[in-house]
């Protein structure tokens, strides 16, 4: 474990076991790297792991970069998308295969 972190102060005089800050455009608050395991994870007994914010609203709140670029697994639900002006749940594949797949899950024909 590279940090153990205890709650201290944090940003607006909440509470925070890790915070990081930078104000540089390429700069990262709070990195985490594992070669064989989990990097950053977020545990909550009864509000949410991990959350991202941007608050101007110029990129993504949450960002992610893989085999699946971002994965959800739920009990109800596995990936949740709000929208108060959009689209929820937005995604994109070069393979057709993979797209058909997906609309005929929500029931509807191509």
């Amino acid at each position: 474990m590279g940090i153990l972190a205890t709650v201290e102060a944090g940003p607006g005089g909440g509470t925070a076991g890790v915070y990081g800050s930078t104000s540089a455009a390429d700069g990262i608050g709070v990195f985490g790297q594992n070669d064989q395991g989990i990097a950053v994870a977020g545990t909550s007994n009864q509000g949410t792991g991990v959350v991202g914010t941007n608050t101007r609203n110029t990129g993504d709140g949450v960002s992610g970069t893989g085999m699946n670029g971002v994965h959800g697994r739920g009990s109800s639900i596995g990936v949740l998308g709000e929208s108060s002006s959009g689209t929820g749940v937005s995604g994109t594949s070069s393979s057709v295969g993979y797209l058909v797949g997906v609309i005929a899950e929500l029931g509807c024909s191509v």
